[in-house]
């Protein structure tokens, strides 16, 4: 229910409006920091209002929720004005806000308010209209207790696997499908909002090289660590028969079909078909060509930039429904699986999902540290309502649009971040690196097969190329890991082993790919110099 207030338009008024806003804030419940950080953007807006508004004006304050958070709007008749003239004033001019050691942070934070998309101001017909938002909550405590009920209704309902596929996955699936829906307006607007912004070709190219010269050496790696611990492990596999075992692999697609498929040949196809690299390089080319056409493409790059706008707010409201999503999918899951077909496989999993947490532990910790320049504590605190949404959801394009919200608070900038993580989404698969090593090896055991040391360097190699054509969707992996079967010369059949609980497996390493994105994001954005800076004084 939203509250209002009217003042005049003179500076006395501001203590009582402010008291208004606070109480506000407190009946709500916002924290501290972020109720500072709110009251002194109003401060500051107010005195500009009251400033530019006519002689004896009235000025509306108004309080209320919105869809993602709290809303207060200042509306008054006077001279037009907006966010850039608040900048001097609030972060230059006002030294009295730096008079002890908290308020410089406040300060800092402010100004990223200001600067962001947070407060909007509009003069229409002399009515000059500021909108503060202050949003809710991270996602990540709801999508962690999403989580939490999703385990304990699915362990209630094992054996019941109809049931939950019936009535509770459908709903999972509308908020995938809703998901899926977006990614592709996303990242092709994104690409080419990012692109048109940097107007500089050259400067594409360098964050693509990083980009995918990071991809392939932390891949090589991952799936070094997935055969070392899948080594380990592998006398304490469990023996299965295989006598009965069945698996139809597709069709084996050759390297220069792959090269050829990257490229599309038709406008709506890379779209309707979700195939992201296809996507990314109709978003290259397009955003290209609209800097080369220079000024003639002014309206262009002001109706790229207009869409890619709606389609975040669109992603914003599905994201909203995400710990319902999150319910919705992972329960049918545990429904199906038990404890006690889990157990069967408790040592191939502990060696997977012990290899996801030593990489991301030691090489995203190490390369976020020392090429990131960023605390790795940080990193992983920021990038936890991703981790958990991948987790369940078991997507990496699902995942991509939550994934460039947690780098934006990484300070990547968006040209950066729109560019790297979708490209990431569809060519780094750390996760299932790790995953086809660990299971090659546990295949071969089962098969009572020992690999030498070629056919495991034969591994890490195919798993690297493989990686390009790995699609971000759930299961697709399986796919590769045929491809990867085959070029050792191992039984494809051996994919029935995993097949029932791929899923699992898939939860995990679709987690550690998306951290991988976004590491890659971090560092790219530090090697550039370009971090999005809290405040520039100089």
């Amino acid at each position: 229910m939203s509250k209002s207030i009217t003042i005049n338009s003179n500076i006395s008024e501001i203590p009582a409006s402010i008291d208004f806003i606070r109480e506000f804030l407190k009946e709500h419940k916002v924290d501290k920091k972020r109720s500072a950080q709110m009251v002194l953007a109003i401060e500051e807006i107010l005195s500009k209002q009251i400033e530019n508004a006519e002689e004896n004006a009235r000025i509306n304050i108004s309080a209320g929720k919105s869809f993602n958070g709290l809303r207060v709007e200042i509306s008054g008749p006077g001279k037009v004005f907006d966010i850039d003239d608040l900048k001097e004033s609030i972060i230059f001019s006002d030294k009295s806000l730096c008079s002890d050691e908290e308020t410089p942070e406040i300060v800092l934070s402010l100004a990223e308010i200001l600067f962001g998309s947070d407060i909007s101001i509009r003069n229409n017909k002399g009515i000059n209209r500021a909108v503060i938002t202050v949003k809710k909550a991270t996602l990540a405590p709801k999508i962690f207790a999403a989580m939490v009920l999703a385990i304990a209704a699915g362990l209630l309902l094992n054996g019941h696997a109809d049931l939950c596929d019936t009535y509770i996955r459908p709903f999972g699936t509308i908020f995938l499908n809703l998901v899926k829906f977006i990614v592709c307006p996303i990242v092709l607007f994104s690409i080419m909002a990012g692109i048109v912004s940097m107007k500089d070709i050259g400067k594409i190219g360098k964050i693509g090289g990083l980009a995918v010269v990071y991809y392939f050496l932390t891949t090589a790696v991952a799936i070094t660590i997935g055969l070392f611990i899948g080594n380990l492990f592998k006398n304490e596999f469990p023996v299965i028969a295989t006598t009965s075992l069945s698996y139809e692999v597709g069709e084996a697609v050759s390297p220069m079909d792959v090269i050829v498929n990257i490229f599309p040949s038709n406008f709506l196809t890379p779209i309707t078909e979700s195939n992201m690299l296809q996507v990314i390089i109709m978003a290259i080319i397009l955003g290209f060509s609209v800097i080369l056409a220079g000024e003639k493409a002014h309206g262009a790059i002001s109706a790229i930039n207009t869409l890619n706008i709606i389609f975040m707010k669109a992603m914003e409201l599905i994201l909203s429904l995400s710990p319902i999503g999150v319910f919705c999918l992972l329960t049918p899951v545990i429904a199906a699986n038990g404890v006690t077909v889990i157990w069967s496989f408790a040592k191939v999993l502990l060696a997977a999902y012990l290899s996801f947490f030593i990489h991301a532990l030691i090489v995203y910790t190490v390369c976020v540290a020392t090429l990131g320049k960023m605390s790795p504590i940080r990193f992983f605190k920021e990038m936890m309502p991703a981790i958990l949404f991948a987790f369940s959801s078991a997507s990496s394009i699902g995942t991509l649009p939550l994934n460039m919200e947690c780098t934006k608070k990484l300070d990547v900038p968006a040209d950066i971040s729109s560019f790297v993580l979708p490209l990431g989404a569809t060519i780094n698969m750390d996760g299932t690196a790790i995953y086809q090593g660990i299971c090659a090896i546990f295949i071969a055991s089962c098969y009572g097969i020992d690999l030498t040391f070629n056919q495991m360097i034969t591994i890490v190699l195919t798993a690297i190329l493989a990686s390009i054509g790995t699609a971000g969707v759930p299961g697709a992996s399986m796919v590769m890991l045929a491809l990867v079967l085959t070029s050792v010369g191992l039984p494809v059949d051996g994919i029935a082993l995993v097949a029932g609980v791929d899923r699992i497996f898939d939860m995990g390493r679709t987690s550690l790919n998306i951290t991988g994105d976004a590491s890659c994001a971090v560092i790219v954005t530090n090697l550039l110099g370009n971090r999005v800076k809290k405040a520039n004084p100089q």
